[in-house]
């Protein structure tokens, strides 16, 4: 993944929030981490294990968290 995702992706993160809507993106590699970090959008597309998680809007991060021992 390049940078060249990110005009797209943000302008339908914006026409989402504009409806009121969301916008989430599942992703597992680390140059998408690493892009969306490098461009100040990890708050905007937090990184979602799978899309359960998206639609639940716990990220990677919490999910590991939260997960039982």
């Amino acid at each position: 993944m390049d940078g060249s995702v990110l005009d797209p992706l943000c302008a339908a993160w914006e026409d989402c929030h504009d409806r009121l809507g969301w916008a989430r993106v599942v992703y597992h590699r680390p140059a998408a981490d690493l892009v969306f970090r490098a461009a100040g959008l990890l708050e905007r597309f937090p990184r979602y294990a799978g899309t359960r998680n998206a639609w639940q809007d716990v990220t990677a991060g919490r999910a590991a968290v939260d997960r039982p021992a």
